[in-house]
């Protein structure tokens, strides 16, 4: 099998696996509009990529964000819905892959990332404190 053909797998699988997760039912057309929609989605990343001449491989650090990418959901979650925390907006300069890290911070509802700037991330946050996941960014 090909490259492009396992790299067209992964994200059919991948993005396949996001619209499942979504749904409410089980609804054969529902299921039938996701599949053909990720096998849309999956052609576009697989050009895209070529197009750019680009490859991304996983680095280590991903594995240490996504490690407290749960405790900070919950953190955040808890802070938005209680409204305890008043926002604020800081910067905070990342160890590489500033585009990854912005959206792993991206992906919490606590924080938001206004502009990045090299290795700097411009953020809007719930709270003075930096969270656990935003301290891991820096290591």
């Amino acid at each position: 099998m090909s490259g492009r053909a396992v790299e067209f797998l992964v994200w059919w699988a991948a993005l396949s696996l996001v619209w499942l997760g979504t749904l409410a039912t089980g609804n054969p057309m529902e299921i039938t509009v996701g599949v053909a929609g990720a096998s849309l989605g999956a052609v576009a990343a697989v050009v895209a990529r070529r197009a750019l001449d680009a490859s991304w491989p996983p680095a280590r650090r991903w594995l240490r964000w996504a490690a407290r990418l749960p405790g900070t959901l919950l953190a955040d979650s808890i802070r938005v819905l209680f409204g305890r925390s008043r926002p604020t907006t800081r910067e905070v300069r990342v160890a590489g892959d500033a585009a990854m890290a912005a959206a792993v911070v991206n992906a919490t509802p606590g924080t938001v990332v206004l502009d990045a700037r090299d290795d700097t991330l411009v953020l809007h946050a719930l709270g003075d404190k930096a969270s656990t996941l935003e301290r891991e960014l820096t290591r």
